[in-house]
């Protein structure tokens, strides 16, 4: 007769009345863990892992207390097979996550983890190194125009970059550059001057672009090919006359002689000596880097006819007032003459 309104208490009173009831003790035994998994706020998937493997040692545990107990040749030899068994599953899964931590074969040791307790909480801090090509175009939108330009014949580039990460880890990438090919395999390269940001305000280019899952975000670009020395010693000459000049607050008279005429030559022959900009075919790539050693190439083609070619030289006619080399009116179109030619870039 029950004494007692405790669980328990009911509970080994019927294992007394029946002994198969005894199996509830340990249906509750696993009903605790689980309380104490809620409790801790343990990951599940990181608990079903620990049961996995407590299951296996205790097997294990069990089967050599019998070898040990047992003098029966009849059970020494399944065990023994059972044992070397798990001796190589054990060595096998050590090769496995070494060469996985190390080498990331044959899965990251980061998703190997994610994916055995299926957490994601920190998947975003998790950097993306592994980009298939087909994505190059998601990560790196390229509008379908662009300017190309020239200040004295160097190089320049302006063109609206969209970055998007549509990957669950944190895309940084860095080193976004464009690579030109031209006639008779002319190249160079370009790299970001500044970042235009709205009314036209110049910022100083960040040496690297971090993205966390979904953001996306657009910049307009300037790239430049740098400014070498001989045409700094040239531009400081420039400066040195203009300042004797009235300030040049609006666009100048492109007939005024505001340079001398031994200043105006330089430039005009520093621009002849360097353009870079021939007529003919050309191929674009746009890079960057991203991850350990991952690299986007996003290729393009264009054309510069020599109408093209002989407008954006042009205006070296008005270097003299300054147009086409004052820090306001570099690129400024003038009657024939432009020094920015936009192009459509077609997709290889």
């Amino acid at each position: 007769m029950l004494k007692s309104p405790d669980p328990l208490a009911i509970l080994k009173e019927a294992v007394k009345q029946v002994p198969a009831l005894k199996y509830a003790i340990a249906v509750l035994g696993i009903v605790s863990v689980l309380v104490i998994v809620k409790m801790f706020q343990i990951n599940a998937g990181t608990a079903w892992f620990g049961v996995i493997g407590v299951t296996v040692l205790m097997v294990l545990l069990f089967v050599f207390a019998k070898v040990v107990a047992s003098p029966s040749t009849t059970v020494k030899g399944p065990v023994v097979f059972l044992i070397w068994s798990f001796l190589f599953l054990a060595v096998a899964s050590a090769f496995l996550i070494v060469a996985s931590l190390f080498f990331g074969w044959p899965r990251p040791f980061e998703d190997l983890i994610r994916g055995i307790t299926g957490s994601t909480a920190d998947a975003a801090l998790v950097e993306i190194n592994d980009i298939p090509k087909k994505d190059f175009s998601t990560v790196i939108e390229v509008p379908a125009q662009a300017l190309i330009l020239h200040l004295a014949g160097m190089p320049f580039s302006q063109l609206e970059l969209t970055f998007h990460n549509p990957y669950r880890g944190t895309l940084k990438l860095r080193h976004v550059a464009l690579n030109f090919t031209g006639p008779n395999n002319t190249t160079f390269k370009l790299v970001p001057e500044a970042i235009i940001l709205a009314n036209n305000v110049w910022n100083p280019p960040l040496d690297a672009i971090e993205l966390r899952p979904g953001d996306t975000l657009t910049w307009g670009y300037s790239f430049f090919g740098g400014y070498p020395a001989e045409f700094q010693i040239l531009l400081q000459k420039a400066n040195a006359e203009l300042i004797q000049k009235p300030a040049i607050v609006s666009v100048p008279d492109p007939h005024a002689q505001n340079l001398s005429a031994e200043t105006t030559k330089s430039f005009v022959d520093y621009m002849n000596k360097g353009f870079k900009w021939p007529a003919g075919p050309w191929r674009l790539d746009i890079s960057a880097n991203y991850g350990k050693e991952g690299r986007i190439d996003e290729f393009f083609s264009f054309s510069l006819t020599q109408a093209d070619v002989d407008a954006m030289k042009a205006i070296s006619k008005y270097y003299c007032s300054g147009i086409g080399i004052i820090w306001t009116f570099r690129f400024l179109p003038i009657l024939d003459a432009n020094p920015a030619k936009l192009i459509n870039l077609t997709p290889d």
